[in-house]
């Protein structure tokens, strides 16, 4: 299934058909099928497609998933990086949001790997947040490419 998605997807890149929520799904299904590279590029190109359509928490939401990818592989200063630069995007809108809750959790994380108990508790309210999904986004949980044939 990841790896159809993966397939397909990858050839809609290649000839340029994705959008945003494409590319979200070809990272997912990048990651899913434990192509780093891809997965690095599509969350990139999906980041820039949301900053394009001038969607800041989507692009934000974009980057925290990238910096995820780079903490996994223990690429601590340019997952922060990403962390920052979703959190500028955030800056301008306080509102409430999904992306919010991840900023805390993503900003919290490298304390929590230095072994700084303090931080936990503010990382674990984050993560309760009723909003924040436990997969990179729900619209990627599917397992399909979205149509594209």
């Amino acid at each position: 299934m990841w790896g159809d998605a993966f397939t397909e997807l990858s050839a809609a890149h290649r000839e340029g058909r994705l959008g945003g929520e494409d590319l979200e799904r070809l990272a997912v299904a990048a990651y899913m099928v434990g192509t780093d590279d891809a997965c690095q590029e599509a969350w990139v190109a999906a980041h820039h497609e949301w900053l394009r359509r001038g969607d800041a928490e989507r692009a934000a939401h974009c980057a925290f998933w990238q910096a995820l990818g780079l903490f996994f592989r223990g690429d601590l200063a340019p997952a922060m990086g990403w962390v920052v630069r979703g959190g500028r995007l955030l800056e301008e809108r306080r509102r409430d949001c999904v992306e919010q809750a991840w900023l805390r959790m993503l900003t919290a994380l490298p304390r929590l790997f230095e072994g700084d108990a303090d931080v936990y508790s503010s990382f674990v309210e984050a993560g309760r947040s009723p909003s924040v999904s436990p997969m990179p986004t729900r619209r990627c949980s599917r397992g399909s490419a979205a149509g594209i044939r």
